[in-house]
């Protein structure tokens, strides 16, 4: 018998990953004003390159446990089983954490030759050891809720350290300190959220801390399992952080920051996309190893129309206001071309919604597949970057990121039948045609409205809540003003299921 969200508790558990998305991603908009105005556009470009840094050796010391961890370690298991592979998946994760770091501390001014080549960045590149250990811990934990679907107790612990975070970032800059300190901080809220999810993990009775680990065999067989994985997550790691990696490498730490700011605005795409995906592999999971094959297209469906209903919009919206956004709550340092920004956030979207694709890959298809068809896209990706970046500049950088998510998609799509899928198990393309013409609608109206309005802050405030309700009754005339029609729409209950 396998552990499910009863149908009751689909929108509490949902409507608590929107919250921690929402302050999570709000944080950053938050901190973001204050980072550009003390911190240079090289420090915001080294701040960047850091976190890509760490992605990548993340992506390492993770083992392929996240996979392993939610298909696992889904449904009803023994606790003594649970625990066991739980203290085995910190121990291994620690050990791999431990083995990179050390790399960090030994080696920071070769590292900082090779991408940075800012004179004051090897200490922040010695602190990074500290990131990526709490780091790799906490993400092992947080699949491990996610597979235990404690949806809840994953949000609240995503809010905390957002809060944390823009406090204690506030804090530091207002004092008159820099990136090292804002290093520090972030370090010592990773610790802080890792013991407050063992905490919780213990005292609800999930795990047991005291005992042993799972024997050696079973532990080289997750991590034989796993290491396909790493190759192709850091597949799309590259794919996704690869730009800025070789654009700091061939040009600036100023450049990177640049493309940096103007990602983290794209990102609100992520903020939508996430909740959903976070809350949905899992679920696709146990229909899965439930063989509830009706109810995995069902929650795909369904997924991908909440997503759409919102991620459209944002998208259209994005490309219309984003470039102007960067100059206004930035400075013009940050400001970008709506050409480059419009591959940036295609991008991001492509990644989001194809997302089903590749969860469906990862439960159906062999490690091996999935590491072929990541690897030639992240070849591809570096290959124009290396090319093209030293011509075109941030807007290769764009373009290619964008020319990857789809090649590789593609690749994904022309999986789906192997699984006994058709495509459009997976996407209810009815109603999705239906948010994207309300979408296109809205843009047509952001755009005449801006021919007529100057750019400040209140007429981008009055143009994105008139953009909302003329998306809203566009929508609604589409639907027939049938409210019901249009929420079943989203609940799924209209849909076709295989």
């Amino acid at each position: 018998m396998n552990l499910r969200i009863p149908n009751s508790k689909h929108g509490f558990s949902l409507a608590s990953r929107f919250i921690a998305e929402f302050v999570n991603r709000a944080s950053s908009f938050i901190v973001f004003p204050l980072m550009i105005k003390y911190l240079s556009p090289e420090a915001y470009g080294v701040n960047t390159q850091i976190q890509t840094l760490t992605a990548y050796l993340m992506t390492i010391a993770g083992l392929g446990l996240g996979f392993y961890v939610i298909k696992e370690l889904s449904g009803k298991i023994e606790r003594s089983i649970l625990s066991r592979r739980f203290r085995s998946s910190l121990l291994l994760v620690g050990s791999v954490s431990l083995l990179l770091g050390a790399f960090l501390i030994v080696f920071p001014d070769l590292i900082n030759q090779w991408l940075f080549r800012v004179d004051w960045a090897p200490e922040i590149i010695r602190w990074s050891f500290g990131l990526l250990l709490f780091s790799s811990w906490e993400q092992v934990i947080r699949d491990f809720l996610r597979a235990r679907l404690k949806i809840v107790a994953y949000s609240t612990m995503q809010i905390f350290q957002a809060v944390a975070y823009v406090v204690g970032v506030s804090a530091v800059l207002l004092a008159g300190y820099g990136l090292l300190e804002i290093i520090q901080l972030t370090i010592a809220i990773r610790l802080v959220s890792v013991i407050m999810m063992i905490a919780y993990l213990a005292f609800s009775g999930e795990i047991e801390l005291a005992g042993g680990f799972i024997s050696r065999q079973e532990q080289l067989k997750a991590v034989q399992w796993g290491l396909p994985l790493v190759a192709s997550s850091l597949s799309v790691t590259i794919i996704g952080n690869g730009d800025r990696t070789i654009l700091g490498a061939l040009t600036d730490a100023t450049s990177v920051g640049i493309y940096g700011a103007s990602y983290q605005l794209a990102n609100v795409l992520l903020a939508i996309g996430s909740p959903f995906w976070s809350l949905l592999y899992p679920l696709l999971a146990t229909y899965k190893n439930s063989e509830d094959f009706q109810g995995l297209s069902h929650a795909s469906q369904r997924y991908v129309n909440a997503f759409a209903f919102i991620g459209f919009p944002a998208f259209f919206g994005l490309l219309c206001v984003g470039p102007a956004l960067l100059g206004l709550v930035g400075s013009t340092t940050f400001e970008i071309p709506t050409f480059t920004f419009f591959f940036i956030i295609l991008g991001v979207f492509i990644s989001q919604f194809c997302s089903p694709l590749l969860y469906l890959a990862y439960l159906y298809q062999k490690p091996t597949t999935i590491l072929i068809i990541t690897t030639a896209s992240a070849l591809l990706n570096a290959s124009l970057n290396i090319l093209l970046i030293p011509r075109m500049g941030i807007l290769a950088a764009a373009i290619n990121t964008t020319v990857t998510y789809t090649a590789m998609d593609y690749a994904l799509c022309r999986l789906v039948p192997t699984t006994g899928f058709r495509e459009k198990d997976l996407y209810d393309y009815g109603n999705i045609g239906k948010f994207l013409f309300a979408s296109l609608i809205m843009t047509v109206g952001i755009v005449l409205a801006r021919t007529r309005i100057s750019d400040t802050l209140v007429s981008m405030g009055l143009i994105i809540a008139g953009a909302i309700v003329l998306y809203g009754l566009t929508l609604l005339l589409i639907y027939g003003f049938n409210i019901p029609r249009l929420a079943n729409a989203l609940l799924g209950r209209t849909i076709n299921s295989k």
